[in-house]
């Protein structure tokens, strides 16, 4: 299939053009410098050294544009800890009442019961999203000649003269 834009037949995957559009950089400068002089009063010297690194990554505007989807994160367990620790502080304060103790086991279950089938299902219908967008992304082509990105699939002509 060429590229509906400038129809060439010369292309590349998005993933590879991805990655090889990605560098790593490493500087380092390094300077030294002295001086002399003679006053009046009296003779100077002086010197000095400076030296600077810095590291980073370096990404081309094709490599960007070619970019993966990005997976979404499961953060159900993050949102239970975090309740769990805020109401055991509150229960840290109040150990020998047992209606503290009864309203976090009940915290506790309702998020069990209620709130982690929902966002596990949202979760699920993400996941499922991702892998869509993941298998589209790895079938995608860009044009060596435009750099047009574009998936085979959506220019296919009818050739069926039915």
């Amino acid at each position: 299939m060429s590229c509906p834009k400038c129809e060439s037949d010369e292309w590349k995957s998005a993933s590879f053009v991805y990655k090889s559009g990605i560098s790593n950089i490493t500087l380092n400068t390094s300077t030294i410098g002295a001086g002399a002089g003679i006053d009046l009063g009296g003779i100077g010297i002086g010197g000095g050294m400076a030296s600077s690194n810095s590291n980073g990554t370096q990404q081309s505007r094709l490599s960007l544009e070619s970019t993966p989807p990005v997976e979404p994160k499961d953060i159900a367990g993050t949102i239970f800890w975090i309740i769990a620790i805020i109401l055991s502080i509150i229960v840290g304060s109040a150990p020998s009442n047992p209606v503290v103790w009864i309203l976090l086991i009940s915290v506790c279950i309702l998020y069990v019961k209620n709130l982690a089938p929902k966002y596990q299902k949202h979760l699920h219908t993400l996941l499922w999203n991702y892998n869509k967008k993941l298998s589209r992304w790895e079938a995608t082509r860009v044009c060596q000649r435009c750099g047009q990105l574009y998936f085979p699939e959506d220019f296919i002509e009818n050739t069926d003269n039915t």
